[in-house]
């Protein structure tokens, strides 16, 4: 009777440690999000355009920078572009550069992208790109590229300019913004 007590308050006693207490406990989360652009230019520095003959004299330069544009918008956006401060040994105007964008090799997301407009490039800010959506793809698609076609000195406009060794720069300016 003794070991059958015994086993039973052993049994008992066995129970009741094998019983588990728990306890539950809250974090809240406090998440902010902010519109995030980001615009990276990429390309040899500076573009070069080598008016040496008489096709490039006559006709202009034409270059295409492919992946050249980098964005990144949490929402809908506008890349404009204007003309900086002009420098050189002669008297180039900014609306002898047109430039027009458009898909690129490395790809993005190009929804909400209507139209691809040519660019003459002056000193106000023009719109090359417009976007009513956001550059956010999945995984490795979360930025848009784009390529940009520069034509520089067509319609002969830098006919009767005499040769230097110094090089007129005209500065392409890109802005990002999310109106």
């Amino acid at each position: 009777m003794k070991t059958k007590v015994l086993t039973i308050v052993c049994l008992i006693a066995l129970f009741a440690m094998t019983t588990n207490a728990q306890s539950t406990q809250t974090v809240n989360l406090s998440i902010t999000l902010s519109d995030v652009a980001s615009l990276t230019v990429t390309t040899a520095t500076p573009l070069s355009f080598p008016f040496n003959t008489e096709a490039a004299y006559t006709n202009g330069v034409a270059i295409t920078e492919d992946n050249h544009l980098n964005v990144l918008s949490s929402r809908n956006y506008v890349v404009s572009v204007n003309a900086g401060t002009i420098t050189g040994p002669h008297t180039l105007a900014a609306n002898t550069v047109s430039l027009q964008a458009s898909t690129a090799t490395l790809s993005g997301v190009y929804t909400g992208i209507a139209s691809y407009p040519t660019v003459t490039l002056s000193a106000t800010p023009a719109a090359l790109v417009t976007s009513s959506a956001s550059s956010y793809g999945t995984g490795a698609n979360s930025r848009t590229y784009f390529k940009v076609a520069y034509t520089v000195g067509g319609s002969g406009a830098y006919l009767g300019k005499t040769g230097s060794a110094t090089p007129d720069v005209i500065p392409v300016v890109y802005t990002l913004t999310q109106p």
